[in-house]
């Protein structure tokens, strides 16, 4: 059984008492400590950063100003990354990237693990 005075129960105390916010600077500069304006200011924090803007998703004519954006950046690839970037991949690339990713962890877009992609040798 852990005592008070172990290692262990003091270091969880400490980082338990550690793990408190007790002020936050607001956009104006201004630093607040009282709990009220502590819970106000994260609420409305993360509203604002986990609500999606009015306009998503974009319209297609929100859309038609990529190509005059794109016209304007001046970036240009030499031909190696250009290359590179055009390249189909191979068999052996698919495959090793396959067998080197966590097999059961989050599945991709197409909702497969890549465990089960790995176990299917003849895909």
């Amino acid at each position: 059984m852990v005592s008070d005075h172990s290692p262990v129960q003091w270091a969880t105390t400490k980082r338990k008492n550690q793990n408190w916010v007790t002020k936050l600077q607001d956009d104006g500069g201004i630093w607040h400590s009282q709990s009220s304006d502590l819970s106000q200011m994260m609420i409305s924090h993360f509203k604002q950063i986990l609500t999606l803007p009015d306009n998503y998703p974009p319209q297609i004519d929100d859309l038609r100003d990529a190509d005059s954006i794109c016209e304007k950046v001046s970036l240009q690839l030499t031909s190696a990354p250009e290359r590179d970037l055009n390249a189909h991949y191979t068999a052996e690339e698919i495959e090793k990237a396959l067998f080197e990713m966590a097999p059961w962890k989050a599945p991709g877009l197409d909702g497969v693990p890549a465990g089960f992609l790995g176990n299917c040798s003849e895909i």
